[in-house]
């Protein structure tokens, strides 16, 4: 992934970690010197997310920070993951291409489970979006904060289609329809929470 399906990259990149590491290349060693974070790590981040803890995700993130790995590089894990969350809840785990290794896949597809698409969605827009605003800014850790803090206030979202039909089923009068909008992001389309 690094490489960007470059094979000249990859082969490079394979001799800078083999001149770093010694004898031994190992798992821990790559992440180390790529700056990423561990399997186990994006998938704690993740699990806080989408349980809406946001103190637990944000103390997983000053984590990663005091770790010195690369904000950065969790940011593109953390877009993987939730591109793995889309394939997964739209067409099920067997036979798909994921991000990650056959020991978390399970934990992968629990997570899958545990929203719908149309937040999934939400959260990757967010996701992309403090990707492009990382671009332009030196301001890497309050950027990825505001946006753990976003994902973890995502409530699960209605999908236009049930929308619709419950404004036809109230004849229009908004009686017994969600109170509250939620935009995902400025890019996203305004939907309403469930009704709790």
């Amino acid at each position: 992934r690094r490489a960007g399906g470059s094979m000249r990259d990859a082969q490079s990149l394979l001799d800078q970690l083999l001149a770093f590491s010694g004898k031994k290349l190992t798992v821990d060693t790559v992440h180390k010197l790529l700056g990423t974070a561990q399997e186990e790590r994006v998938t704690a981040l993740a699990d806080a997310v989408l349980a809406k803890d946001t103190k637990k995700s944000l103390s997983i993130l000053g984590e990663v920070v005091d770790q010195g790995q690369q904000l950065g590089e969790l940011l593109d894990q953390m877009i993987d993951y939730w591109r793995d969350l889309m394939v997964v809840n739209s067409a099920g785990l067997a036979g798909q291409g994921v991000s990650v290794s056959s020991a978390r896949r399970n934990i992968l597809e629990g997570h899958a489970k545990q929203t719908n698409l149309d937040t999934i969605l939400a959260g990757m827009d967010i996701l992309v979006s403090t990707k492009s605003r990382l671009r332009f800014s030196s301001h890497t850790r309050p950027l990825m904060e505001m946006a753990m803090v976003r994902l973890c206030q995502l409530e699960d979202l209605l999908p236009i289609s049930q929308l619709a039909q419950l404004v036809n089923r109230d004849g229009g009068t908004g009686a017994g329809t969600p109170r509250k909008a939620t935009v995902a992001s400025p890019a996203a389309v305004p939907t309403l929470e469930k009704k709790k």
